[in-house]
């Protein structure tokens, strides 16, 4: 498999890995934050609701990223081996 390639799923995975894991503590901070607090603000439930649309966006996201850092990475240090 060529290093793009590599680099592009690692990133697509990374993304979702961490959009999927912190999103239900990131929808209690802002619930949390919002005038009522959390329970006026629909408390635990629904706090998944939303996370499909994240999902699907951070997955491009992640691979632009991934790909970006190889290719700067490469142009900045030639001599630098592929780990």
């Amino acid at each position: 498999m060529p290093v793009d390639s590599i680099a592009a799923a690692a990133g697509a995975f990374a993304g979702v890995a961490v959009d999927v894991s912190l999103f239900p503590i990131d929808t209690i901070k802002t619930r949390l934050q919002a005038p009522g607090g959390l329970f006026a603000n629909g408390g635990w439930r629904g706090i998944y609701k939303g996370i499909g649309s994240v999902s699907t966006g951070s997955a491009p996201s992640g691979t632009t990223f991934g790909i970006t850092v190889l290719t700067v990475r490469g142009n900045l240090f030639p001599g630098l081996r592929e780990l």
